[in-house]
């Protein structure tokens, strides 16, 4: 719908933990790019890459 913003976001973790990241980006109503990040969050298993990507997320927004 119009004027509405949506986030689409992203997050690896390697095999063991041993790194991870998280990357996502703003995009309007009409598909365009507005702003994006990526943060090497480092050793984490997927759970926590998982709420690392709504926290950041939220804080990006």
């Amino acid at each position: 719908p119009e004027g509405w913003i949506k986030l689409n976001n992203g997050d690896a973790c390697k095999r063991g933990g041993e790194s991870s990241g998280y990357d996502g980006l703003f995009r309007n109503f009409e598909g365009s790019w507005m702003k994006g990040c990526f943060k090497k969050i480092g050793v984490c298993d997927a759970f926590h890459v998982e709420l690392w990507g709504v926290y950041l997320g939220l804080d990006m927004a």
